[in-house]
């Protein structure tokens, strides 16, 4: 079932498409993307309290598609990351700290509206995530691993992207994400976050995007 942030967008795209002037351009934008980030959470187990924090690094393809009218953008967007999980565990116990390392490999995929301004050769634009799914198609088996393979996430999130168009249709972007897991499945078991022994997994990522930026009458 479409949230109803969806179906209004949808709404009043259609509406927006109907009623503008001949100046308005259909955009088709795929774009690739590399990049990199962090990501935190917190587990409490048998009275321990842990923190996990992780470098990501990310390769990403998506697509944009909506209206161009006279520069303001708008529409939906959708993409699929692969991301390295170099994760690790600290325990405070006493005065000593104590760490672990693990690795997993995570597939994020994204659905999400933008809206955005073309300001000459410069462009601004936000997205907005209400549908984000995530799965660990491999989780390192270490005791320290908060994650087991094929645990599945869900959640937000938001974007900002500020780029330039290299040529008429190239476009060249750094693109920032938060994105935030609010319900994951582990070893088929729901739980909604933050819980009693999770809490949420954040990450923050940062990709340099490059796309071939295409509007049509």
């Amino acid at each position: 079932m479409k949230k109803p942030t969806t179906l209004l967008f949808i709404f009043t795209v259609l509406i927006m498409t109907l009623s503008a002037p001949i100046s308005a351009f259909f955009v088709i934008e795929p774009y690739i993307s590399m990049g990199a980030g962090t990501a935190d959470a917190s587990e409490a187990n048998a009275g321990v309290n842990y923190d996990h924090d992780a470098l990501l690094f990310m390769v990403e393809a998506g697509a944009r598609g909506g209206l161009n009218i006279f520069g303001l953008n708008f529409g939906v967007v959708v993409s699929r990351s692969m991301i390295q999980v170099d994760g690790s565990r600290e325990e405070i116990s006493g005065s000593i700290l104590s760490t672990k390392t693990y690795n997993d490999t995570l597939r994020q995929d994204l659905f999400g509206h933008y809206l955005g301004f073309n300001l000459g050769s410069f462009r601004l634009w936000g997205e907005y995530y209400p549908d984000i799914k995530g799965k660990m198609t491999y989780a390192e088996d270490k005791e320290a691993n908060i994650w087991a393979h094929n645990d599945t996430l869900k959640g937000e999130g938001f974007g900002l992207g500020l780029g330039f168009f290299a040529q008429k249709y190239i476009s060249s972007a750094l693109v920032f994400k938060k994105i935030t897991y609010e319900e994951y499945t582990m070893g088929g078991q729901k739980v909604i976050l933050p819980s009693s022994q999770y809490g949420q997994y954040e990450t923050y990522q940062v990709g340099l995007q490059v796309s071939l930026y295409l509007d049509l009458m």
